[in-house]
């Protein structure tokens, strides 16, 4: 959680901060997020080929700082100040992150925020299970 207070509070015209989402080795979604990828090794798949959401790979490199268009909610910071102005997440219609993608879209264009990713946040996937 420090970490992704860091990048909101880094950078104020963040929206919300991401922390990566690492799918252990030998998990057979692997192949769907990054391409050509080799399966016997753990990947973050927020940063992916599937998404196609990564804006600038270098918008902080010393902090590791790294702007995405998208990012599925599951363990995400989001300020007050995206609530404020867009409301909360309507959980409900949701299925296959499509609510996900209308929000960040709205964060970065009915906003003009940031979608920011860092790499000292890290959430592990366990079989499609978060914990």
């Amino acid at each position: 959680m420090e970490a992704l207070q860091e990048v909101v509070c880094t950078y104020p015209e963040v929206g919300t901060g991401r922390s990566s989402s690492i799918v252990l080795a030998g998990e057979i979604t692997v192949s769907i997020y990054q391409l050509g990828r080799v399966a016997d090794r753990e990947c973050d798949i927020n940063l992916s080929a599937y998404y196609v959401n990564v804006i600038d790979l270098y918008f902080d490199p010393v902090r590791g700082f790294m702007e995405l268009s998208f990012a599925p909610f599951f363990c995400v910071y989001i300020t007050y100040q995206v609530i404020n102005g867009l409301g909360v997440l309507d959980v409900e219609s949701s299925p296959d992150y499509r609510f996900d993608r209308i929000y960040c879209d709205l964060i970065r264009k009915i906003l003009g925020r940031r979608i920011i990713y860092t790499l000292y946040s890290r959430i592990y996937n366990f079989v499609q299970k978060f914990t």
